[in-house]
């Protein structure tokens, strides 16, 4: 059942003098020390509560601060992986220049055009005596050219040629033949491969006596090798008395198997 309107204008009534009531006694000071027990309580919870949400603002900072670091890093790392690549292209362009600054102890010629090129491969059918380069007839490289590397040294010569490379012949190959000559003594033979990184220098002249360390050149008598291309060094002399000729095992003045980019002699 609901209640009589005389009850509840008996709960207004006493509402109302409950509230003057505690206004008098505010105003005669009888709560000064409730309010002062509510204050001593009170004033540690919001300094507790004030320190709490400068501790979260502070944390929310830091998380804030973490993340742009983090993505500042992640550029700067990939900033410093793109100058090194423009370091590394640098330093392969600066090679190739020095390369080239090399050659120009190169007899000049105007008939000749050197070509650049970089070694791509071996021929495994030839265990290693022939290599591959990136230049073919496209670049107008040709069969039966000369190839030569840094120091004016020969290297072999161009065997096959397809449209963007090139297979060449190296001195170390058994069928390789060139006609040479011993810059000192000025004696002629013919150097060939044996397969191995020595070479053989054969049918020599004993007129005279060949030194070891003498330098072995290209005579230039064949025609494809231009002369004066340095082979390598006299490393031991074989001189029977029943032959007419004597011998020499060349040490090549070129590793072989470090070669990293040669230089095609192209006849115009």
């Amino acid at each position: 059942m609901g209640q009589s309107p005389r009850s509840k204008l008996s709960l207004f009534v006493l509402f109302f003098a409950g509230i003057l009531l505690l206004i008098f006694l505010n105003e005669r000071g009888f709560l000064n020390s409730t309010k002062n027990a509510l204050l001593t309580v009170s004033v540690p919870l919001q300094n507790v509560s004030a320190l709490a949400a400068d501790k979260v603002n502070y944390f929310g900072q830091a998380l804030w601060e973490i993340k742009n670091i983090k993505e500042e890093n992640e550029k700067f790392s990939s900033e410093n992986l793109e100058l090194k690549g423009v370091v590394s292209g640098l330093e392969e362009i600066k090679r190739e220049n020095d390369f080239l600054r090399q050659q120009l102890g190169l007899e000049e010629k105007p008939d000749d055009v050197l070509i650049l090129a970089g070694v791509i491969g071996r021929d495994p059918l030839t265990f290693g005596r022939a290599i591959l380069i990136d230049k073919g007839a496209r670049d107008g490289i040709r069969e039966k050219t000369a190839v030569i590397s840094a120091g004016n040294i020969l290297v072999g010569q161009i065997i096959e040629v397809y449209e963007n490379s090139a297979k060449v012949r190296l001195l170390t190959d058994i069928s390789s033949k060139v006609p040479a000559l011993t810059q000192d003594s000025r004696m002629d033979g013919l150097i060939k491969g044996d397969g191995t990184a020595s070479l053989t220098m054969d049918l020599i002249s004993k007129e005279k006596e060949l030194a070891v360390g003498e330098r072995a050149i290209s005579s230039g008598l064949e025609g494809i090798y231009p002369k004066g291309l340095l082979i390598g060094e006299v490393e031991e002399v074989f001189s029977a008395d029943n032959q007419f000729f004597q011998k020499a095992k060349i040490k090549a003045a070129v590793d072989f198997q470090n070669l990293e980019s040669v230089l095609v002699l192209k006849k115009q």
